[in-house]
């Protein structure tokens, strides 16, 4: 199967993510906490993405393999294969983590 998405959308890969425990031992799970914002594999991204000129095209924003931290507020999820997929319009990620590249 091939999932492609349209316009300025892109598909992205759920990754896990532990519950957190307060010190009272309170236990928060994720996507409890008001404007939380997630982190999630690209697969896909859609043709209007990384519409831009010739000289930008060298070094684009958002690419397949790298990580979106990304708004769930505006996200769509889609579950196939027992793996659950989101999509989300390429303006509500907020930034991008490239893959292969160490901080």
């Amino acid at each position: 199967m091939k999932l492609q998405p349209t316009s300025n959308y892109v598909i992205l890969k759920d990754q896990k993510k532990k519950d957190e425990t307060t010190e009272g031992g309170i236990v928060l799970p994720q996507g409890s906490r008001e404007n939380e914002h997630f982190e999630a594999e690209i697969l896909a991204i859609g043709p209007l993405v990384n519409k831009m000129s010739e000289e930008e095209k060298k070094n684009p924003v958002i690419e397949v393999g790298d990580t979106a931290i990304y708004e769930n507020d505006y996200s769509v999820p889609i579950h196939i294969g027992g793996e659950t997929f989101r999509i989300v319009p390429s303006s509500r990620i907020c930034a991008v983590i490239k893959s292969g590249v160490t901080a």
